[in-house]
């Protein structure tokens, strides 16, 4: 069993002293073990497969059940970020850029939210100048101004359309 090999069976001692109730309970731990190592299994193999959709068959008493509690609230919030994330996706390929994302969840899980929220922010309020500087432009006013102050292709985009609604 050290070596990983869960599968040993431990001989039973037939009378009721130390060393029987000391059998039982390392029959005991190894069913746990066993448990545990098969939900964690299969969460892992899951994982490896892109699927979140698993689900933990038990309860454990003690550290056991704390680790699989654990593992499975990590893969909740996993699977709500996916979920907003794919939900802010459909949004954008419908031609919907001003969503509302909640980023209030743990660690990486909240920060990657964050930055798709900031990024979609910049992404509208981008829209919402090259709006109004279109309309602009149909209304006949060629000096406009123009926020430019975004990073990379949204700034970029906007500083060309500063430019051109110049000249």
């Amino acid at each position: 069993m050290s070596d990983g090999d869960l599968s040993a069976e431990v001989d039973n001692h037939v009378e009721d002293d130390e060393i029987g109730r000391m059998v039982e309970a390392f029959t005991e731990m190894q069913t746990n073990l066993r448990g545990v190592f098969s939900q964690i299994g299969t969460a892992s193999s899951g994982l490896r497969q892109g699927d979140l959709g698993w689900e933990f068959e038990a309860d454990y008493p003690g550290q056991y059940g704390e680790t699989i509690d654990n593992l499975e609230a990590g893969a909740d919030e996993l699977a709500g970020s996916f979920e907003a994330i794919q939900g802010v996706s459909d949004d954008l390929q419908q031609g919907v850029i001003d969503q509302n994302i909640d980023a209030d969840r743990p660690g990486q899980y909240g920060d990657v939210l964050e930055d798709l929220a900031t990024g979609t922010t910049q992404l509208s309020e981008s829209f919402t100048q090259i709006s109004a500087v279109s309309q602009g432009l149909k209304d006949g006013r060629l000096d406009q101004t123009i926020d430019t102050d975004y990073p990379g292709t949204f700034g970029t985009a906007l500083r060309d359309l500063e430019e051109e609604s110049a000249s």
